[in-house]
């Protein structure tokens, strides 16, 4: 492999409120997350983590327990169904806190002003929420430019927002449809996540992201846990009925963690030999995707995680997951072992 990539991460869920009832890790267990903040780095190998969430005091704390194991530190908010002033008002707070922690780590320290916002925020697709806007994306594509003039605008508010109380370098997480004008970042950022339909200009589209002359950095890639999920990409989660009580996983799935671990590393590989400045795999874990021996409930099937859970968070106790194909190959990958 002829380059390696400056900074190896993995991407670290808090708890995002992506449903109005409850967010994407339930419960907070600060010790079980310094265990995984271990794990990410020396286990795993990684030089940086990329923490999302919804919760402020969450992402101070995560941050935290990420530094004081050597961990560089991509800090992002996540709002979901917000409108861009509650955005921006979010990522006000982050940025002060991210400050706070760059104050006492310098260098440590990079701050997402978002991930994918014509998706997740209010007001520059249509659509009552981002499944909704997921959905129309094909609807909306030849008004895309539109669409990104709304997103800049909001982007060039945010950063210069966050420019105020914080002295670090900045980063957005695009998709892959969005337009986005990155004057006012430090690094080129993108969830690439490669699938049937762009598998034949997934390379070209690499490339391009250089044009802009500053570091590439890929927020997010991945593939999900079942056969077949290679062609899916960044929609492995859709064979998930997420309306059933409870979830069930669609008929005629089947668990397959090589591929996972597989496309973890082609692209890896593929990130080294064009050059790409970081990546970061989605992600450590979704602690709400339970695994079971059942196929029709085991949501680990269309988890990114490279770890399984074996047993959902309470109150009391905090998961327990056991690790995936995809944790070993990575993290040879990631040590630069044959």
């Amino acid at each position: 492999m002829s380059n390696a990539l400056c900074t190896r991460g993995i991407c670290y869920d808090t708890g995002v409120n992506y449903t109005s009832d409850a967010l994407s890790r339930e419960f907070w267990h600060a010790e079980a997350v310094a265990a995984d903040m271990r794990v990410v780095a020396s286990d795993l190998g990684c030089t940086a983590v990329a923490i999302f969430g919804t919760r402020h005091e969450r992402l101070r704390e995560a941050a935290e327990l990420a530094l004081a194991e050597g961990l560089d530190v991509w800090l992002q908010p996540r709002l979901i169904e917000a409108t861009s002033g509650e955005t921006v008002d979010h990522l006000v707070q982050t940025a002060k806190l991210a400050e706070a922690l760059r104050e006492r780590h310098p260098g440590k320290v990079t701050l997402n002003v978002g991930c994918e916002l014509s998706l997740f925020m209010q007001g520059v697709l249509p659509g009552r929420n981002f499944m909704w806007r997921m959905r129309g994306l094909l609807v909306a594509w030849m008004a895309m430019p539109l669409f990104n003039r709304k997103l800049n605008a909001h982007l060039g508010r945010a950063s210069a927002r966050a420019r105020e109380h914080f002295g670090g370098p900045l980063v957005y997480s695009a998709g892959e449809w969005e337009g986005v004008d990155w004057s006012p970042f430090d690094y080129v950022g993108m969830d690439y996540y490669r699938e049937r339909l762009n598998g034949s200009t997934y390379v070209a589209g690499l490339r391009a992201l250089k044009r802009h002359g500053k570091p590439v950095i890929i927020t997010e890639f991945g593939c999900s846990s079942f056969r077949g999920a290679a062609r899916k990409g960044g929609g492995g989660f859709l064979i998930v009925n997420w309306f059933a009580q409870p979830p069930t996983v669609k008929r005629g799935h089947v668990r397959d963690e090589t591929e996972q671990a597989e496309t973890i590393e082609s692209l890896v590989q593929l990130y080294q030999e064009e050059g790409i400045d970081g990546a970061f795999a989605y992600a450590f874990s979704e602690p709400r995707n339970l695994h079971t021996d059942d196929p029709r409930t085991d949501l680990d099937m269309a988890s990114y995680g490279i770890v399984k859970i074996m047993r959902k968070e309470t109150a009391e106790e905090p998961e327990l997951w056991k690790p995936k194909a995809a944790f070993g190959r990575l993290a040879a990958l990631y040590r630069g072992e044959p």
